[in-house]
């Protein structure tokens, strides 16, 4: 709100109190006021007793009693001007503009939404840009308002999932869903890209910019799981570490719910137990609320009895959150195993045979409380099919265990490689955001999830602000 305090350059009739402490002796007439001398000021002849101008000027700020310009809203006592009032003759109020769209409230038929063409098709006195009309689209989305799910949220698509009639992408329902988004607060590049040092993405911590960015865009995005890898660089710092510290507390204010570290060694996991003893002793909002694992046994030469080892010791450690839960224990995957002809024995399968990827599954879901399965694929629908087998064996080993697709948001121009994946689809439809691409493949799967991931801010944000 604009609030203007200006001069009423006139006076007030109802003052009748003149200046007797001025050093004149012109009469015995002066009679209160501030002491401004007459014998600088001119005089005029009011019924025959000679009167200052200085006179005038406090018969006519009497209700001015501190002596402050504007501060009780009268007149300029002191002669001096009133802030806005450069001619001494009294500003008319500055009108309030909510919106800044150059249009006064008063007049706005849109006053808090940004409309300064001021279009109002069906002439009701309410702006297009803000009338529900159903005849109108809020969104642009290209669906009338009549018809649309989500009037003021973008959603062509129009998904909804649990059939209450509000469209996923402004459902607080689906909102509420696990979103975890994979951050390094930490680095000069990914994989065979290199960031420039201006970079919003290059070495975020401690650079209050950078970091701003990074929390408006989980914000905008209704992200409220993170997973932090490189922690492996900012946990050996002691300057670092603090600055982490520091950052979980800031996102947790803009909806992270849940902060996972990513670990993949044995010495890794050991070193975020390190940080989080530290932190629950001293500062409890700045830990941990789970462990999320990568080591991709599945690609050749990659080793499963580490892998195993590796979440065996991460539940061993025992690693408990703020509110002194177990640690959420996560595990990414890509395929189930390294090659189609992978012996059972490969994978310390019983016998009878279960199969390499029964044997993984059974095995795995005896170790964690949550699976996130790469869908690497162009588009969310492509992402449904892709990874229905192995969504769909897990569900049948162990119905408890949660279970998140992670999208890559790497495309043709920028990705970490030589693949690319659904960088070019999420800048086609950035107006449907990461919510879009969730309620898409959750329309199409034939099988449930427990939330969706996202790899990675830099490439959901590059791809979601142009198309490179």
């Amino acid at each position: 709100m604009v609030v203007a305090l200006w001069g009423l350059g006139c006076g007030d009739a109802s003052t009748t109190a003149v200046d007797t402490l001025d050093a004149h002796t012109d009469a015995a007439d002066d009679t209160g006021g501030e002491p401004i001398p007459d014998t600088a000021a001119p005089t005029t002849d009011l019924g025959g007793t000679d009167v200052s101008l200085a006179d005038v000027l406090d018969a006519q700020d009497a209700s001015d009693a501190d002596g402050a310009d504007g501060a009780d809203g009268a007149s300029d006592a002191d002669d001096a001007g009133d802030a806005g009032d450069a001619d001494g003759t009294g500003d008319a109020p500055m009108a309030s503009d909510s919106d800044n769209d150059g249009i006064a409230d008063a007049v706005d038929n849109c006053p808090t939404i940004v409309n300064p063409d001021q279009s109002d098709a069906d002439a009701d006195g309410m702006g297009d840009a803000c009338d529900p009309g159903p005849s109108n689209d809020n969104d642009g989305d290209g669906v009338l308002n009549g018809a649309d799910n989500c009037i003021a949220t973008p959603n062509p698509p129009q998904h909804d999932g649990d059939d209450d009639l509000l469209g996923d992408a402004c459902d607080p329902s689906f909102l509420a869903t696990p979103r975890l988004l994979y951050l390094s607060l930490w680095t000069t590049g990914i994989g065979q890209l290199s960031f420039e040092p201006e970079s919003s993405h290059h070495q975020i911590l401690g650079d209050p910019a950078k970091e701003a960015s990074a929390l408006a865009f989980i914000e905008a995005n209704h992200i409220n799981e993170l997973a932090f890898y490189n922690l492996h660089v900012v946990l050996a710092d002691p300057s670092l570490s603090g600055q982490l510290a520091a950052f979980v507390k800031s996102a947790r204010l803009v909806g992270i719910e849940r902060a996972h570290a990513i670990a993949s060694s044995i010495s890794g996991v050991d070193t975020v137990a390190t940080y989080q003893a530290a932190m629950l002793a001293t500062d409890p909002e700045a830990s941990f609320d789970g462990l999320l694992t990568e080591l991709e046994f599945w690609h050749t030469g990659g080793d499963y009895g580490a892998y195993l080892a590796l979440l065996d010791h991460m539940s061993s450690v025992a690693l408990v959150d703020r509110f002194a839960s177990p640690l959420i224990v996560s595990t990414y995957q890509g395929w189930l195993h390294n090659t189609p002809e992978a012996t059972d024995a490969a994978y310390g399968c019983p016998s009878p045979s279960l199969g390499a990827a029964s044997c993984i599954v059974e095995a795995v879901s005896q170790r964690v409380d949550r699976v996130l399965l790469h869908v690497y694929t162009s588009t969310p629908l492509l992402a449904t099919t892709y990874g229905d087998d192995r969504f769909m064996l897990y569900r049948q080993t162990d119905p408890a265990i949660e279970l998140l697709p992670i999208f890559s948001h790497e495309g043709q121009a920028v990705s970490a490689g030589s693949e690319h994946f659904m960088g070019d689809w999420t800048c086609a439809n950035a107006a449907e955001a990461l919510v879009g691409a969730e309620s898409r493949f959750r329309a199409e799967a034939a099988f449930t999830v427990d939330g969706f991931a996202h790899y990675s801010y830099f490439f959901a944000d590059t791809y979601l602000d142009a198309c490179p």
